[in-house]
């Protein structure tokens, strides 16, 4: 458990690892008629970390100019910010799920952490982006092509973060980018259960951890009542 916290694992997903494991484990004890407490009975991590770390417009214009030298890169940080993925689902993305005409993503069960099909929107800009790097394309099946390889990119995370340290960013990792993308859509107004659809939350509560971030927008709301 110790070592999936240094790589960064966040506590829902070591609880549904530990959750699988629970079950392994009641499952084994239970066909051998052993009679032993499951070591992993009752025992969970918080998952209410208040930690979000979002960038502001500032900032992400730094990062983006930061990442010019390195073309992925670039292209990476770009499409998080603009669509809310998460690292590995822009990484394993394949041009056969990129809908040009109809402007969206396909995520499929087996790439997706909840394992669910989902559609991801795309804005103009995305679209932009994505179809002027089809045009010089390294490769017919992988957005992100490792030419040595010949597969998907594995990692950027060695490039980030030398990117972000070139942009005088600090704390601040691959995920938080997802978490940016969120916070701009709240901040602008967006309704919490149409961000929750755009990053394909499984429930609400999860998404409710940027309500705070509707402060500002609902401050700004009130200043059109009349006087009286």
């Amino acid at each position: 458990m110790h070592f999936r916290r240094v790589l960064q694992i966040d506590n829902a997903t070591i609880n549904r690892e530990l959750h699988s494991a629970r079950a392994a484990i009641n499952f084994y004890l239970k066909d051998h008629d052993i009679d032993i407490k499951n070591p992993f009975s009752n025992f969970k991590l918080p998952e209410n970390d208040p930690r979000i770390r979002f960038l502001t417009y500032d900032e992400a214009n730094r990062l983006i100019n930061a990442c010019t030298d390195n073309y992925y890169l670039h292209l990476f940080v770009r499409l998080a910010l603009l669509t809310g993925c998460r690292t590995g689902e822009l990484l394993k993305l394949t041009w056969d799920r990129v809908k040009f005409d109809t402007k969206y993503i396909l995520l499929t069960k087996h790439h997706t952490k909840t394992k669910r099909r989902r559609f991801v929107a795309l804005c103009d800009d995305a679209i932009k982006i994505l179809r002027e790097h089809y045009q010089n394309r390294e490769s017919d099946e992988y957005v992100f092509y490792n030419k040595r390889y010949n597969t998907h990119i594995k990692s950027l995370k060695k490039g980030f973060r030398y990117a972000r340290e070139r942009a005088g960013i600090e704390d601040f990792v691959c995920h938080d980018l997802r978490h940016t993308f969120a916070s701009w859509l709240v901040q602008s107004g967006v309704a919490l259960y149409t961000v929750r659809d755009l990053l394909g939350h499984s429930c609400i509560t999860t998404t409710e951890r940027y309500a705070h971030l509707q402060n500002d927008h609902l401050r700004n709301a009130l200043k059109s009542l009349p006087a009286i």
